[in-house]
C-alpha cells in the first residue's frame, strides 16, 4: 500500500514491510503508529488486512475497536472489544469493553464489566474511575464519588490522579484535600496558571492553609517572580506550622533568595536573615551540624551580619557536635 508519510514510526515499519511483506506483527505496528496520530483512514486498511488473514487476532480486534471508538461507532467498538476479550480474557480487554459500553450509552453493562475488572484486579485505578463514570450515568452520585475517591487513592500516574481529582471536585467542590492534590499535580507539571487558580480557591475556602501558601510560593518561584514567591512563603511561616514545615519552607525561601542574586553571588541581607533563623531552629532541635553549616555560610557571605550572635551560637553548636 503506497503511503504519503509524515510519521517517522510508520515510515520505519513500512520500510520493514517492504523486506518482510505480510508480517502480521509489523502490519499491526504500522496500524498502531497511524492510530497514535489519529490517522484513522490510514490505519483501517492495515487492520482489515490482518483480520482477513487472522479473524481471531486479539490485538487486531482491539486496535479495530480503538479505531471505531475514535470514529464514534461505539456499538462497533463493543463488538470488536467483546471478541478480543473472549480471546484474551485479560483485565485490559475487559476495561476496553466497559469503556465502549459506556460510550454506547449502556452504563449498566459498563458497570458489570468494571465490577468484574475490580474483582480480578482490586487495585485498578482505571477500573474505579470507569466505575465512577458508570455510576454517575446511572444517577448513583454517592457511589460515583466513592469510586472516584478510590481511583485517586489507587492511582500513581499523574494523568489518572488529575482526572480522578477533577471528577471528585465536580461532585464535591469543597474537598480541600483533593483540590490541594490537584493543584500539586498541576504545579509538578509546571502548569502554574492552573495550579495558582486551585491554590487560590483553597485559600478562599480555608484562609491561611499552609500547603496552599507554599504551593503558591513554588509556582511564583518557577516563574522567577521571587518577591511574590517569598511573600507567600512568609505567609506560610506565619501560619501554624511544625518544625519540619518550617525547615522545608526555609529551604524554599533560601533557594528563591539565591536564584534572585545568581548562584555565584552572596545572599542579600534578607537571605542571611533566613539562614540565621534556620540555624536557630536547628539549634533548638539539636541538629548541631546543620546549624553550624548555616552559621559558617553567613560568616563567609558577610562577617559583619549579626557578628556577635552568630559567633556565640556557633560556639554553642560546635561544642555539641
Amino acid at each position: 500500500m503506497a503511503l504519503g508519510l509524515a510519521n517517522p514510526a510508520a515510515e520505519t515499519y513500512q520500510k520493514a514491510l517492504e523486506i518482510q511483506a505480510g508480517d502480521i506483527t509489523l502490519i499491526l505496528k504500522l496500524a498502531t503508529a497511524w492510530l497514535k496520530q489519529s490517522e484513522l483512514d490510514r490505519a483501517q486498511p492495515f487492520l482489515a488486512q490482518v483480520l482477513s488473514l487472522e479473524p481471531e487476532n486479539a490485538a487486531a480486534l482491539t486496535l479495530y475497536g480503538d479505531l471505531l471508538l475514535a470514529q464514534g461507532d461505539a456499538a462497533g467498538a463493543v463488538a470488536r472489544y467483546d471478541s478480543a476479550y473472549k480471546l484474551s480474557l485479560t483485565v485490559t480487554a475487559l476495561l476496553n469493553l466497559a469503556r465502549a459500553y459506556l460510550a454506547a450509552g449502556q452504563p449498566a453493562e459498563a458497570e458489570q464489566r468494571y465490577m468484574e475488572a475490580l474483582r480480578r484486579s482490586p487495585y485498578s485505578a482505571e477500573a474505579q474511575l470507569g466505575l465512577g463514570d458508570a455510576y454517575l450515568r446511572l444517577g448513583k452520585r454517592e457511589k460515583a464519588l466513592e469510586s472516584y475517591r478510590q481511583a485517586l487513592a489507587r492511582s500513581f500516574a499523574g494523568s489518572l490522579r488529575e482526572t480522578a481529582a477533577r471528577k471528585i471536585l465536580e461532585l464535591d467542590p469543597g474537598d480541600l484535600r483533593t483540590r490541594s492534590l490537584l493543584a500539586g499535580c498541576l504545579r509538578d507539571r509546571l502548569e502554574c496558571d492552573g495550579a495558582i487558580a486551585e491554590y487560590e480557591e483553597v485559600l478562599r475556602l480555608s484562609p491561611g492553609e499552609f500547603e496552599a501558601l507554599v504551593g503558591l510560593g513554588d509556582c511564583y518561584n518557577v516563574r522567577d517572580q521571587y518577591d511574590q514567591a517569598l511573600d507567600f512563603y512568609r505567609q506560610a511561616l506565619a501560619s501554624p506550622t511544625t518544625d519540619q514545615q518550617k525547615l522545608s519552607t526555609y529551604a524554599r525561601m533560601l533557594t528563591a533568595e539565591q536564584d534572585r542574586v545568581g548562584s555565584q553571588n552572596s545572599l542579600l541581607i534578607s537571605g542571611l536573615e533566613l539562614l540565621w533563623q534556620r540555624a536557630q531552629t536547628y539549634a533548638r532541635l539539636g541538629r548541631c551540624l546543620e546549624g553550624v553549616a548555616d552559621l559558617k555560610r553567613i560568616q563567609r557571605a558577610d562577617p559583619r551580619f549579626r557578628a556577635d550572635e552568630v559567633a556565640d551560637l556557633l560556639v554553642a553548636l560546635v561544642s555539641c557536635t
